[in-house]
């Protein structure tokens, strides 16, 4: 095509910068809810939507599986997460951040416990059980999609690849009447 589109020595810049720029287009991201009190109402809420729970111990991290709220602590059973899973999802920035639907989706899913270093929880000695009392979480993070990003980005790589594809007709057509 870039020989077809090359006429007297001309190429059709535009076209070339418009097909390059599009490589970067059609991206989804998500963002970061942070809370700073914790409530056992507000995890049930999220429990009824399916989330993964993450609780970051000191410099350690577990997923919570098998969790229930007892009064005003947490229940749960603990098991370490992988280096793959830390290295990927644990920035905290304050603009949403990019992800792949069909690898990384599972990413919204994601709620992350933050225990304070100088509160005491409960891990029961050769058990994978933990007692988090909710007054030692000091963050909450709730991952979500960013609907209003993802949406504008949708838009604008739409339009961007309606100019493309107008620019590529237009460049052809003009180079059969001439």
């Amino acid at each position: 095509m870039f020989i077809f589109l090359r006429k007297g020595g001309k190429i059709y810049l535009p076209l070339i910068l418009i097909s390059v720029l599009m490589a970067g287009c059609f991206r989804h991201y998500y963002k970061i809810d942070t809370k700073d009190k914790v409530s056992p109402e507000m995890i049930s809420i999220l429990e009824s939507t399916e989330k993964i729970y993450f609780v970051h111990f000191n410099d350690d991290i577990y997923f919570l599986q098998k969790m229930r709220i007892v009064g005003s602590d947490i229940e749960a059973e603990i098991e370490p997460v992988t280096d793959n899973l830390i290295s990927k999802a644990y920035t905290r920035k304050n603009t949403s951040m990019k992800y792949k639907p069909n690898s990384e989706g599972n990413i919204l899913l994601h709620v992350h416990l933050y225990v304070d270093k100088n509160k005491q929880s409960f891990i029961t000695e050769n058990s994978p059980k933990v007692i988090i009392p909710m007054t030692s979480i000091i963050r909450m993070d709730v991952y979500d999609k960013d609907k209003k990003r993802t949406n504008t980005n949708m838009t604008f790589s739409s339009i961007g690849l309606g100019l493309s594809i107008l620019v590529g007709i237009l460049t052809v057509l003009f180079n059969i009447a001439y």
